[in-house]
């Protein structure tokens, strides 16, 4: 005995294609299922359907005669089976075209190759340590600055030869070097460079191990000496 069972949204589409056959009444199905029966001696289809308004109609034939027919459920009577002929013809022709292929299986995906193993790195020698970068000098007070600059100056002029001991005052009044007032055009070369104010003075003294400086100025850039 053999039995075969069609799937009628592939059948569908292989006898009509995707619009359903219209029935005289304006109507137009589409199939659920259709069960095929064939011993060889006698067939028998049992087929579902519906409408485009949701209509379920329900149908079997034996051996190309319709012996049962009923729509959402009631049954037609016999006599009434010509207004359905159209559906009749429709599910004989999707029962009569020839099955769908098989879908051919999925071939097996084959194994991806095992990712090779990536070499250790080798090893990073240490980064040497970096050395300690060296203090930076602390900056001499502007007192110094100028006192470097005044001596550097009584050098440049011979005035002195020596300093230890050095004692020098530099103010509004004269200046003075080691006990010794200074020429009046040296006092005014020294007084235009290092004084703008009359209260600005200069006053060093260094003997030994004993440095005392007084210093009263306005200059706050060593360019302006």
């Amino acid at each position: 005995m053999e039995k075969k069972i069609l799937s009628i949204g592939l059948v569908a589409l292989v006898a009509i294609g995707p619009g359903a056959i219209a029935q005289s009444s304006g109507h137009s199905f589409s199939a659920r299922t259709i069960n095929i029966h064939d011993d060889g001696h006698g067939r028998t289809i049992k087929a579902e359907a519906t409408d485009e308004r949701g209509n379920v109609y329900v149908m079997k034939e034996v051996d190309d005669k319709v012996v049962e027919f009923s729509v959402n459920g009631k049954a037609i009577a016999k006599e009434n089976y010509s207004n359905y002929v159209d559906l009749f013809d429709w599910i004989d022709d999707c029962a009569d075209a020839p099955p769908a292929p098989p879908v051919p299986p999925v071939p097996p995906i084959p194994p991806i190759p095992p990712i090779p193993a990536i070499p250790a790195m080798a090893a990073v020698p240490p980064v040497p340590p970096v050395p300690p970068v060296p203090p930076v000098p602390p900056v001499p007070p502007m007192s110094d600055y100028y006192i470097r600059h005044i001596i550097r100056d009584l050098r440049r002029d011979n005035i002195i030869t020596d300093t230890d001991p050095l004692k020098f005052t530099l103010n509004n009044d004269g200046f003075s070097v080691n006990g010794e007032k200074q020429q009046e055009e040296v006092f005014k070369r020294y007084k235009a460079k290092y004084l703008d104010r009359p209260t600005d003075h200069f006053i060093y003294e260094h003997r030994g191990g004993s440095t005392h400086t007084e210093i009263s100025t306005d200059k706050k850039a060593p360019e302006e000496i």
